[in-house]
């Protein structure tokens, strides 16, 4: 909870965020001062896919930071990481589940023989976007689209659609 993650000492927090979408931006807005939680699409987009093809979210944050998101997507598959909360309800370690987490999912899936698109936003999701046989950049800043510029770029959610249907054959 916001509580036990504020009674850590030397916490510090640029932004505290209230969800994390599925490509990891944060949504921490206000409307008269109070905040608001909203995912901006990512609800209807991911029931739209799971209606198209399997879906496992790869993800760099914690399943604790996770848990509201992930109920609001109707509870997709996810692999990310754990915090260790000790018996004060502090958090008392962090435990990653393997370097470079989402590029060795990606691999494990193609030794499997799935046919894996995979979609991110920054930096820390190139590795897998290289790895993946489809790898689509949604919403990244302009400075990480220009440094990748194999992975075509998507902004909205009807091209993102767009460019899974077309990766993946999917249906519109």
């Amino acid at each position: 909870s916001p509580d036990e993650i504020g009674a850590n000492v030397d916490m510090v927090t640029i932004n505290g965020a209230l969800a994390i979408d599925i490509h990891g931006q944060v949504v921490a807005d206000t409307i008269s001062g109070g905040q608001f939680s909203g995912i901006g699409g990512a609800q209807d987009f991911v029931a739209w896919l799971r209606e198209r093809c399997q879906v496992i979210i790869l993800s760099d944050t914690f399943y604790q930071f996770a848990s509201p998101l992930m109920r609001q997507l109707q509870y997709p598959t996810i692999f990310c990481n754990r915090l260790e909360i000790g018996a004060t309800g502090k958090i008392v370690d962090y435990h990653l589940r393997l370097p470079d987490q989402k590029r060795e999912s990606v691999k494990a899936l193609k030794a499997l023989r799935f046919y894996v698109m995979a979609a991110g936003v920054a930096y820390n999701d190139t590795s897998m976007l290289g790895e993946a046989h489809a790898g689509i950049f949604f919403r990244p800043p302009d400075a990480v689209a220009k440094a990748f510029p194999q992975f075509p770029v998507t902004r909205t959610y009807a091209e993102l659609k767009t460019a899974f249907t077309r990766a993946g054959g999917l249906k519109a």
